[in-house]
């Protein structure tokens, strides 16, 4: 089955009422029951797999810090490896975090003064607490850290701030909970994985890409059958028509599109439940496992050497 096009579905919507609107604004129409479809539901079309590398924590040399003062000056193997990748990071000398504004002269420059005790050559730790996701990213399914091909735990902002208010952990053994914290300034999706990794890490996830504006000639993805959208297609059209007989004093014709847009509704409503439920696909996990190339069907019984290796923890 070929899939259809954007401009096939209005055609097919203006021809079934011979309606006279034009073949832009129809495609608009399809444009805008297809956003509500992939809003109802998250199809496969939109979910794709994405990949997201945290550093690893910044440890290198002392630092020394005023009480009062935004100033963090670090000793010479501090400030070798200070670079301006930390801006925007995290630092942390003793028990809170400190955001980092800048990087001038080798000295860390913080968004706040430091209200801690004064610290003299001391450790410290920057950490990239949060990662941007890129702005085509909508919905958000299963993480993955496939160093450990571990499954990481989703918890909401609250739940991360009332179990761990203070996130100190840092672990060679690399994040277990992903907490997703909706949106950055500039719209991009927001994450932390936690807790933070004593080495770089790569995450792979599943998500869904935010639903494009159809154009004509757009192609619509195969799940999505030109008859059923031209279901919700007809509602918009069938609007039009009552609105311009309610203007031209149309009592009568405006009332019998009005009666048929409000029945379409019922039927749409009933074309998108099949759609979705015939839009299924395998598990988030098993598809991000699969895409890393390994064996979703194995069992815990060791049969290979790779499979042994896995087994006593010499992971890569």
């Amino acid at each position: 089955m070929a899939a259809t096009t954007a401009d096939k579905v209005a055609r097919a919507a203006l021809d079934a009422i011979n309606s006279d609107v034009g073949l832009i604004r129809a495609v608009k129409y399809v444009s805008y029951r297809y956003r509500e479809l992939t809003n109802d539901g998250k199809l496969r079309a939109l979910r794709k797999m994405g990949e997201v590398v945290i550093p690893a924590v910044i440890t290198t040399g002392t630092v020394t810090t005023t009480r009062d003062s935004n100033v963090v000056t670090g000793n010479a193997a501090a400030q070798a490896v200070w670079t301006s990748a930390v801006i925007g990071r995290y630092f942390r000398p003793t028990t809170s975090w400190y955001r980092i504004d800048n990087l001038v002269g080798g000295e860390l420059r913080l968004d706040s003064t430091f209200a801690e005790d004064a610290v003299s050559a001391g450790s410290y730790k920057i950490v990239q607490r949060f990662a941007e996701l890129p702005p085509e990213v909508r919905y958000l399914g299963t993480f993955v850290h496939t160093r450990f091909r571990r499954a990481l735990q989703v918890q909401t902002a609250v739940e991360m701030d009332y179990n761990f208010p203070d996130r100190i952990t840092v672990s060679s053994a690399g994040p277990q909970l992903v907490i997703d914290f909706g949106y950055a300034d500039n719209g991009n999706r927001l994450i932390e994985v936690y807790p933070y990794s004593t080495e770089s890490e790569i995450i792979h996830y599943v998500y869904w890409e935010v639903t494009p504006d159809l154009q004509i000639g757009d192609l619509l993805p195969y799940s999505v059958d030109e008859y059923a959208l031209k279901e919700g297609v007809l509602i918009d059209l069938m609007r039009r028509e009552a609105a311009k007989a309610a203007r031209a004093g149309k009592v009568d014709e405006a009332a019998f599109w009005r009666n048929d847009y409000r029945a379409q509704e019922t039927k749409w409503e009933k074309v998108k439940a099949q759609m979705l439920r015939a839009d299924k696909g395998v598990d988030d996990i098993t598809l991000i496992l699969r895409n890393a190339g390994i064996d979703t069907t194995r069992s815990g019984v060791i049969k290979t050497a790779a499979e042994e290796v896995w087994a006593r923890g010499n992971r890569p």
